[in-house]
């Protein structure tokens, strides 16, 4: 079960034994959480691997837990050179995004899933690993 957690900032953040989110300090949407694991897991979603698929399923029920289901919430990783964060951190975004945000975060696809972009989906993610595949900037 989550726990929420007090600070003195207006942060919003809950934890549970594997996971927190918390309030992006630069939000690019009406809500914009991150959840990270506690412990290092990766650096970021190109070095995840198909033995990592328990803990991006944990994230994004913890993420679809904490935003609404309707607008559907968008929830989706940067892909190395194009992140500044190297603890793996999946972004949640629900509600319409800022001018700059829809630049950040785009999502592209193709019709056998994820398409170029520095930006991809959980799904997309869950996709490439059950294949035994690995994320990046191509399609994968």
């Amino acid at each position: 079960m989550a726990e929420l957690l007090s600070f003195s900032c207006p942060i919003f953040a809950v934890q549970d034994q594997d996971l927190i989110a918390f309030h992006d300090r630069e939000p690019r949407a009406v809500t914009h959480l991150l959840i990270i694991p506690r412990s290092h897991v990766a650096s970021s979603v190109r070095q995840l691997t198909r033995e990592h698929l328990p803990l991006l399923d944990s994230m994004t029920a913890l993420a679809h837990s904490l935003v609404p289901s309707k607008p559907t919430p968008k929830l989706g990783f940067h892909i190395p050179p194009f992140f500044s964060v190297p603890h793996i951190h999946l972004h949640v975004f629900s509600g319409p995004h800022t001018f700059i945000g829809k630049f950040k975060y785009p999502v592209t696809t193709y019709a056998a899933g994820k398409g170029f972009g520095w930006f991809v989906t959980a799904e997309q993610v869950k996709s490439t690993l059950e294949r035994g595949g690995t994320v990046g900037l191509g399609r994968c």
